[in-house]
């Protein structure tokens, strides 16, 4: 592979996300260890030269406008593609990847419940203009439908542009299930929340499991039991798979590499542990839908959990502990006297906390941390 700079195409508008910067800062990294300087290349911001690009790049993860627009200028420039964080599968054949499996780590998922007795399962918070809900919601009603005894046919709880309503409709129907799916953290974040609002206790009346790529997670209580992706990990692997691609270029091959996830207990499922999965099962042909982030985005309880999911990325050891004395109603003063630290140091922390979570007092933080973890302290102890 020739000495020049390796260009990581990257959407601007997810630059803050923990998949990106895991993916993007594992790729450098280890690029640099052989000497070939990593360029990300942000489209939304730069005007490309697609035919002066290397004849192979690096596409990183982004909104399906972003991705056809880029995957389509690429082809047309006869470069290869290497998908990192994302499955290649919706965009055709001759796209190469690395990722997480969604088919296996969703039959996973679905499997360990009912393992574990808890065969009333929901689907709650999917969306059917979503490219990875499109993958994950068939394969789940077809585990269940295989597995189980009984077919709920309203097993599945929806939304669009209201996720509020979504869990209204499901804390109605909450008794006929026993457990609980979420696609993503917000949904199972603010699930968590719903149900123990509404006097539904966890675990004892409901298991709730999900899939997680968001640091906000590991602060629900009780703790969820999710499927996780070291996304550090495809980024370290990019490298040498983008070399493989170069070092073979004149091949049609299109190589799709997928990195196991890990299945993570929590309180939410009695950290009960997993049997042995079984990996032979059948999907149903999935449909190629377009997602629209924007309706995502745009709702509020969406909104204050990527807010929050923000902050908590730019946090260390001594911030977390401030945010509890914050919490907690300490003072500037107590909190530099508990931390051995100067009121101008914990001044500047804190401002930089509420800089982080988009606020600007005190209170709107704690209005903030309780719509979305609830009213108990989720960094006591930290």
């Amino acid at each position: 592979m020739q000495t020049r700079n390796i260009p990581i195409i990257a959407d601007s508008h997810y630059t803050t996300s923990k998949v990106y910067k895991d993916i993007t800062e594992s790729i450098c990294r280890n690029a640099a260890r052989f000497r070939m300087p990593a360029e990300i290349v942000h489209i939304n911001k730069n005007g490309i030269d697609w035919d002066r690009l290397p004849p192979a790049v690096i596409v990183t993860p982004g909104s399906m406008t972003y991705l056809k627009k880029v995957i389509s200028s690429l082809q047309q420039a006869n470069k290869k593609i290497l998908l990192a964080g994302l499955d290649s599968d919706s965009f055709g054949i001759d796209i190469s990847c690395i990722s997480p499996s969604r088919y296996f780590d969703t039959f996973r998922l679905i499997r360990y419940l009912q393992d574990c007795g808890r065969g009333r399962i929901a689907l709650v918070g999917f969306r059917k203009d979503d490219i990875t809900d499109s993958i994950r919601y068939p394969v789940a009603v077809n585990t269940i439908n295989t597995f189980d005894k009984v077919h709920y046919a309203d097993q599945s709880f929806f939304w669009n542009t209201d996720l509020a309503g979504c869990l209204e409709d499901f804390l109605k129907n909450a008794g006929k299930f026993n457990a609980a799916v979420c696609p993503n953290d917000p949904v199972a974040v603010h699930l968590v929340k719903a149900c123990l609002d509404y006097g539904i206790c966890i675990p004892e009346d409901l298991y709730i499991a999900g899939f997680s790529i968001m640091r906000i997670s590991s602060f629900v209580k009780p703790a969820l039991t999710r499927i996780a992706t070291d996304f550090s990990e495809i980024g370290s692997h990019a490298l040498n798979i983008l070399k493989y691609i170069v070092n073979n270029i004149e091949s049609d091959i299109a190589l799709k590499i997928h990195v196991p996830s890990k299945l993570i207990l929590g309180e939410s499922t009695e950290n009960k542990p997993e049997k042995t999965p079984n990996n032979v099962f059948s999907s149903s042909d999935l449909c190629k839908v377009n997602r629209s982030r924007v309706r995502f985005l745009g709702n509020i309880m969406v909104k204050n959990t990527l807010q929050l999911e923000k902050c908590l990325n730019q946090r260390d050891a001594l911030d977390l502990k401030i945010m509890d004395c914050l919490l907690k109603g300490h003072s500037y003063e107590a909190i530099a006297e508990n931390l051995y630290i100067s009121p101008s140091g914990i001044q500047y922390r804190v401002n930089k906390i509420y800089n982080d979570a988009d606020v600007s007092s005190r209170a709107e933080f704690e209005d903030l941390v309780k719509k979305v973890l609830g009213s108990s302290n989720p960094f006591d102890g930290s």
